[in-house]
């Protein structure tokens, strides 16, 4: 599921000087139709522009655009070239203004947003007891932690503590839609995600950067392991957090990088679980899914089908489990308990596992309290929680204008589809299907609305008394989550009640085995959204949500569905050969930007589905609004026309500022580049230089340099 946020440029490599020199394929096929589309677009931008500089200006006088124009205004850096830095000049004052607050890793409209949300729905309980997280560790299989050696094991080998517990951190196991068969739903098995060091940080510890995050976690595994066993020795804690961190370390060497994790099709392996025990013989697959789905009291048999993501991953687990010290084991799956429920159990844990975090994150100080509890909750509670801000703060008119948004949105993505000139005829009928059948999800589900169902999402949520610790109730919803998603797997899958996420979230998503896209209430809001302004703001803001959205159909990785959902490549060989050679233009760009601050380039590889829906999102905003907007509406104190306000409104979304150590994970890890190359690189496809009378061969002539 693509989400829009979060924590993305077209192939700059190293300038050229000779035209003697070898140009790549790519990047001469770049330039020629570039070149083309320049000439199109300078001709129909003139006109557009010498139409518009004789028009007579309608200045927007409502309250919202005076709000508006303030805004913008505190915002801008006017004393910036906008044909030099576009980001830095739509809001370079933003920046100055808004330092990053003590117990954040960045802060921009995104989080802003989010905390207005939050405050929100701001309702928490500070119980804490300790106690409570050992009862539940127990109740899981785990009697005393950590242990010293494997004499002190009450399990004699993996195969023991694999059956006995039913919390299994060595692979993932998910219920959900099946990718091919979308009306019901199927087990996945896959490889674990890694969280709290990342992948990069385990596999190569060499270098500064990884070795400062690791002893940092190595120090918090230590610490904590005290806070358990008193009597533990300085020498004994600390290698346990070596045994701990170099299993974990293992397990990611073993995985794969989420750039090689972008063919749906070859990680989509199926299998009855008889056939996966004869694959992988040393795991007794029937015992541990039978012990997990107890659950939810379902009993599996041989023949239940199995979708194996990672069949190499799987297959070298068996190895890696049963060379392993069994109290290696008991100790690593004791730990990722903990890091789920220590912080909430004892103010001791918590400032431990905040120390790691200060010193990974480069955050000053630790977030309040309520706002640690909310978030640890609200993913288990979001439907409950979006009940209540839509209630109390959401405008049912703007799900009409939203509805009205999408549709111009649609028509004008249907019209690039069909001027497309490298899409044969049957691809394309295909592409049009699909568009046609995309769904628009906005604001929330209308059956939040009704008590009965709402209530029965949390049917499994234990009773609460007052006397209870937040870690009982964290542990309740964890619960009842996990019954909900294990009872899943014997229900139809019924995707118009499917919604992949809360009303109160700041966020937008395209889902491509629902082919769905959404906007939660949550976004529905300055700077994304507003009733009373001119269609160049919200065009340039949530309409570009609503093409980048709309793209994710067609990217790289929604590309491989087709229309209702299913995993199926519906592409002639023709037309597939020329998208990729197109994806591969952008994932050879973003991949040549070097982020100097962390001296790190982008992956454009991992990014490349964001990248391309960022690029053809803004396409589509800018091609819808030049075509249905039939006014040229200014806001008042902004000598702007309408289009300059589009691109302004479109690069408010992307104001940020962000904390080196939380800049390096995201170039790593987050398949959306940072914010500013967002901001700048797609507006600078769309000529705003012809708005801002910067000298446009210059600009061209810097671009070709770029592609070359």
């Amino acid at each position: 599921n693509t989400g829009f946020q979060a924590a993305e440029s077209m192939c700059r490599s190293t300038p050229w000087s000779s035209r003697h020199k070898y140009v790549h394929p790519h990047a001469r096929q770049l330039v020629a139709i570039w070149r083309f589309y320049l000439i199109l677009l300078l001709a129909e931008l003139s006109a557009a522009k010498s139409l518009l500089d004789d028009s007579p200006k309608t200045v927007c006088e409502t309250e919202a655009c005076k709000e508006r124009a303030k805004m913008m205004l505190e915002s801008m850096n006017q004393t910036e070239d906008p044909c030099t830095d576009f980001y830095e000049y739509a809001w370079g004052n933003w920046k100055k203004n808004h330092k990053i607050p003590d117990d954040q890793t960045k802060i921009g409209n995104f989080h802003i947003l989010d905390d207005k949300v939050e405050m929100d729905v701001k309702t928490v309980n500070e119980t804490e007891k300790f106690n409570d997280l050992l009862k539940l560790l127990k109740e899981d299989g785990f009697t005393k932690w950590p242990l010293r050696n494997k004499e002190e094991s009450p399990y004699k080998n993996y195969t023991q503590l694999l059956n006995i517990s039913t919390f299994v951190p060595f692979v993932s196991f998910s219920v959900y839609q099946d990718a091919k068969n979308v009306n019901s739903n199927v087990i996945y098995l896959d490889q674990i995600a890694f969280d709290w060091v990342g992948r990069n940080e385990l596999i190569n510890q060499t270098t500064e950067d990884s070795r400062k995050i690791v002893e940092a976690y190595k120090t918090l595994i230590a610490s904590t392991s005290k806070v358990f066993r008193p009597n533990l020795t300085e020498d004994e804690a600390k290698q346990l957090s070596e045994d701990i961190v170099q299993f974990e370390a293992t397990l990611a060497e073993h995985s794969k990088a989420e750039e090689d994790r972008r063919n749906f099709s070859s990680m989509y392996n199926e299998m009855n679980i008889s056939s996966l025990s004869k694959k992988y013989p040393k795991i007794k697959w029937l015992k541990l899914f039978n012990s997990v789905f107890a659950l939810a009291n379902i009993t599996l048999n041989e023949s239940e089908r199995v979708i194996v993501m990672e069949p190499d991953y799987i297959q070298d687990i068996e190895k890696i489990l049963e060379t392993a010290n069994i109290s290696t084991l008991y100790n690593f799956v004791f730990w990722t308990s903990i890091r789920t429920y220590g912080a909430v159990a004892s103010k001791k844990l918590d400032k431990l596992f905040f120390d790691f975090y200060k010193e990974a994150s480069g955050v000053k100080k630790d977030e309040p309290l309520w706002k640690k509890c909310l978030t640890k909750i609200s993913d288990l509670i979001t439907h409950a929680i979006g009940r209540l801000y839509v209630d109390k703060m959401f405008d049912p008119k703007a799900k009409k204008t939203m509805d009205t948004l999408v549709d111009v949105l649609n028509s004008t993505f249907g019209e690039m589809l069909q001027n497309n000139t490298w899409m044969d005829n049957s691809t394309r009928k295909e592409a049009m299907e699909k568009l046609q059948k995309m769904v628009a999800k906005i604001g929330y589900p209308s059956w939040i609305l009704n008590e009965t169902y709402l209530n029965g999402l949390y049917e499994y949520v234990p009773p609460v008394f007052m006397n209870y610790s937040f870690l009982n109730v964290l542990h309740g919803l964890h619960l009842n989550s996990d019954i909900q998603e294990l009872l899943s797997l014997r229900k139809p899958y019924k995707k118009e009640d499917e919604w992949y996420t809360g009303a109160a979230v700041v966020n937008a998503f395209y889902n491509p085995m629902t082919n769905d896209i959404t906007f939660p209430a949550g976004i529905l809001q300055p700077p994304f959204f507003q009733d009373d302004v001119p269609s160049s703001i919200n065009m340039g803001a949530i309409g570009m949500v609503i093409g980048h959205e709309i793209t994710h159909g067609f990217d790289d990785g929604g590309s491989q569905f087709d229309a209702d959902g299913r995993l199926r490549n519906w592409w002639s060989e023709s037309a597939e050969q020329q998208f990729l050679e197109r994806a591969q233009c952008f994932i050879d760009q973003y991949s040549n930007v070097t982020v100097k601050e962390v001296n790190l380039t982008l992956n454009g590889r991992n990014t490349q589905g964001e990248n391309i829906a960022d690029n053809s999102g803004l396409r589509a905003a800018y091609l819808a609004f030049r075509k249905f907007n039939d006014t040229d509406e200014v806001l008042p104190g902004l000598n702007l026309t309408g289009d300059q306000l589009f691109f302004l409104s479109n690069a408010m979304v992307w104001c940020e500022n962000i904390r080196i150590e939380r800049l390096r994970n995201d170039v790593q890890y987050d398949p959306h580049s940072p914010a500013k190359y967002r901001g700048n690189l797609p507006i600078g496809k769309f000529l705003p230089s012809i708005f801002f009378t910067c000298v446009l061969l210059q600009s061209w002539h810097a671009y070709e340099h770029t592609v070359r």
